[in-house]
């Protein structure tokens, strides 16, 4: 009966993956390496040496690499900076037409005020007279360094009718502005 376990576990499915993974590590062993097959130091760097045809064309590639990645970022870069200006032209522009509406505007508002103003002071009864000459009041400059070069003013004598006015405004001499 021991006879007969014994070619049943021989036979039995585990018994013969056990047979073929030991005869799959028998094949996938490498064969023994021989040392004198083993390349010196100086063997490996003359074997490696490239051609000088390669190494030019490997040269040139990487050349015209960070050539090219430099073309690019400087294109992206005028682009951007074109980009920018136009939104800024863009915007200068439409604020500028802003401003001459509303400059237009002021002045139409300006001459239609003045219109009305002159409107009224023609209307019978509007009490507004003409600037008499004999109203006008001279004040002399406050202390400062413009009054000690600036002659002393005093009362000139006004003319009596208003066209003499209008022809010959009496006014004092100044050397200079006293300011505004």
């Amino acid at each position: 009966m021991a006879a007969a376990l014994r070619r049943n576990i021989e036979q039995s499915p585990t018994r013969r993956r056990s047979r073929r993974v030991g005869s799959l590590r028998a094949v996938q062993q490498e064969p023994p390496v021989l040392i004198s097959a083993v390349k010196r130091p100086a063997a490996i760097a003359a074997a490696l040496k490239t051609p000088l045809w390669l190494r030019l064309l490997s040269g040139l590639y990487q050349s015209t690499t960070v050539l090219s990645g430099g073309l690019l970022l400087a294109t992206l870069v005028l682009y951007g900076c074109t980009v920018y200006v136009d939104k800024s032209v863009q915007a200068g522009r439409q604020r500028l037409e802003g401003l001459r509406r509303s400059h237009q505007q002021l002045t139409t508002a300006s001459e239609v005020l003045k219109q009305h103003l002159a409107q009224q002071a023609e209307a019978p009864g509007a009490a507004l007279e003409l600037p008499q000459p004999n109203g006008l009041i001279f004040l002399a400059p406050a202390d400062s360094k413009a009054s000690d070069s600036a002659p002393e003013l005093s009362p000139q004598p006004v003319p009596q009718s208003l066209p003499e006015a209008i022809a010959a405004p009496t006014r004092p001499p100044f050397s200079q502005p006293l300011g505004y």
